[in-house]
């Protein structure tokens, strides 16, 4: 009888021990039988401290030998790790008491799972939710009583059709991913869910819209939309206010508009790309300031980006590259600061820049290939750019007036603008903080315009300017400035000998490249020999020599003033730079002179160069023959 009171005493302990937790280290269950013996081998063991893993290859069928166990307080896994094994599982019947699992639940790689069925009473999980790779799995319906998930959430390679099952999950605190779900066309399921606390990723599905996630107002990282062939509206997403992160939209072949993106008010970053039949960008009307990067690019059929009327800032860069219809740009009415690079490339129907009209600062301004641009317009009031100024290879590009109130950039290329003939606009730059490069532009003659720069810290490189006669307009420039010469490839280029340039040459360790220009610009002693007549302390005025009337039909009259008696020479050039016609060769007075031009040879109607020789300078004057 003491006996029998001692054994009974053992089991109420055991069984009072085991129902306050057992398995500190885990279980691992790799057949059915281990699975149908557990109550029987651990009788009152309801709570698992460690994590639980169930695998086995195709041999577990059910898991009825559960029923007993109400929570896991680790990690539970339900299927096999490495590719190509699976379970035989259907369901999770057996586990209908378990309410509790406080690490990570996963449910992977098991191949006739069908439902969720089975985790009806569990209502919590601390961790995150991973459900991956079981190509059978319709519904998550099981999951209906499930309320807490204290990590992430990750659904990939299932046979989803929605995410009915999640109603009574209000916040996901980690990310919530959703890839190549491909079988997947809807969200509900999602309905009240408020606040993601980390990344949304939804990629490679087949959702059309964002139904279903209509609650949604707060994510904490960035939202990736990627490559959802049948996307065609964010609609669902009306109540989305903020993301702390970027907003990435690529690749979405049938996405049409965003336009339900209208409460969005704040935003990380934003990239909008490869969207094949995205046409407007309308859905942007409440954000004011961007913290980070926008880049809008290989979006073939975007005619418009209207959409960003309120914007007034963006601390990063802003890229619009690629966009093969965008014809103009009239979105950012509002947009006064860019904080990066302002990249305007490869749109190849982009004819100016306005819409930009309050612009104010950018932090660097490239605006490259964009072959039917023929204006920059729009940048009239435009201020600073705080770094380089890198205009290339705009085929139409031939007024770049607008950028009149520049007075400094860290660095300056102008490469390959053929039609570009002249710099008017950029009469107010004084400095340029790096190198300054104008190279491939045919039909520029001269750089009159930037008569009022004085510094290049770096090196001034022009070549390969087919119709560039003349330095002149360079010649302000500090020498002490300039760190190298390289002036090359200006086939008919005759005027070198200018202040600037001269001073320089005369610096005893002056870094050079002179060739392939007219024979004045190439050969050195002969270049040195017009620096030494050059009178350095003489200056020319801006206004020291006019052309009236011009355009000429038969004479006109030359106005100028000399500070001392000189020799003048008048001649006309070709836009080849050779001397058609020889006009003047006379001594002037000192003070104000007046020149009537006449010819009895008459030169056929077109563009023509005046070059006035006096006072040891030379100016060339644009002349329209009618």
């Amino acid at each position: 009888m003491k006996n029998s009171l001692i054994i009974l005493i053992l089991i109420f302990q055991m069984d009072l021990l085991l129902a306050q937790g057992c398995f500190p280290e885990g279980i691992s269950f790799s057949t059915q039988a281990q699975i149908d013996n557990f109550h029987f081998s651990y009788p009152g063991c309801t709570e698992i401290d460690g994590n639980v893993k169930i695998e086995g290859v195709v041999t577990i069928t059910n898991l009825n030998g559960l029923s007993v166990l109400t929570s896991i307080n680790g990690n539970l896994e339900i299927g096999n790790s490495s590719y190509g094994t699976t379970t035989s599982l259907n369901n999770l019947v057996g586990l209908n008491n378990l309410v509790y699992v406080g690490g990570n639940l996963t449910i992977h790689n098991n191949d006739q799972l069908i439902n969720l069925t089975g985790l009806d009473h569990l209502t919590s999980i601390g961790n995150d939710l991973i459900i991956t790779d079981n190509h059978s799995l319709k519904s998550i319906v099981g999951l209906n009583n499930l309320t807490s998930i204290g990590g992430s959430v990750k659904f990939s390679d299932n046979q989803l059709t929605s995410l009915a099952g999640l109603e009574k999950v209000t916040t996901i605190p980690g990310h919530l991913r959703i890839e190549s779900d491909n079988s997947l066309i809807s969200l509900i399921g999602l309905d009240n869910l408020t606040s993601i606390g980390s990344e949304l990723d939804l990629t490679m599905t087949r959702l059309p819209d964002f139904q279903g996630m209509n609650k949604l107002a707060f994510i904490g990282g960035s939202f990736y939309c990627r490559s959802n062939g049948n996307l065609s509206t964010f609609s669902g997403l009306d109540n989305l206010s903020i993301i702390k992160g970027g907003l990435i939209i690529d690749g979405n072949q049938n996405l049409a508009d965003l336009i339900t993106l209208n409460n969005l008010d704040s935003l990380g970053f934003l990239v909008i790309s490869s969207n094949e039949n995205l046409n407007s960008l309308s859905g942007f009307a409440k954000l004011v300031n961007i913290s980070g990067t926008v880049r809008i690019k290989y979006n073939r059929n975007l005619n418009s980006l209207s959409g960003f009327s309120n914007l007034s800032s963006i601390t990063g860069d802003l890229e619009i590259s690629d966009n093969y219809t965008l014809t103009s740009i009239s979105g950012f009415n509002k947009l006064n600061f860019i904080g990066g690079y302002f990249d305007i490339n490869d749109n190849v129907a982009l004819n100016s820049l306005s819409g930009f009209m309050k612009l104010d600062t950018v932090g660097a301004l490239n605006i490259i290939e964009n072959p039917s641009m023929f204006s920059l317009s729009g940048l009239e009031n435009c201020k600073a750019i705080n770094g380089r100024l890198y205009i290339s290879t705009n085929d139409s590009l031939n007024d770049i007036s607008a950028l009149y109130n520049i007075s400094s950039v860290s660095g300056m290329h102008l490469i390959g603008n053929e039609n570009l003939t002249s710099l008017t606009g950029l009469h107010n730059l004084t400095k340029i903080d790096g190198d300054f490069e104008v190279s491939n532009c045919s039909s520029l003659f001269d750089f009159n315009e930037l008569s009022k720069l004085k510094t290049v810290n770096g090196s001034i490189i022009i070549r390969d300017n087919s119709h560039l006669i003349s330095l002149a307009g360079l010649d302000s420039i500090s020498p002490e400035s300039i760190k190298s010469l390289e002036i090359y490839s200006n086939y008919i280029l005759k005027t070198c000998a200018i202040e600037s340039i001269c001073s320089y040459l005369a610096k005893p360790f002056a870094i050079l490249y002179f060739y392939e220009n007219a024979l004045e610009c190439s050969y050195m002693p002969m270049l040195k020999e017009s620096c030494r007549t050059l009178n350095v302390d003489d200056e020319v005025k801006e206004n020291d020599f006019s052309l009236f009337p011009n355009p000429v039909c038969d004479q006109a009259v030359l106005n100028f003033t000399l500070k001392e008696k000189s020799r003048v020479i008048i001649e006309v050039l070709n836009q080849l730079g050779m001397v058609v016609l020889n006009v003047v060769d006379k001594e002037c007075n000192s003070g104000n002179n007046h020149l009537n031009l006449y010819s009895e040879r008459k030169l056929p109607s077109g563009l023509y160069y005046c070059r006035i020789k006096a006072e040891n300078r030379e100016r060339i004057i644009k002349v329209i023959i009618r």
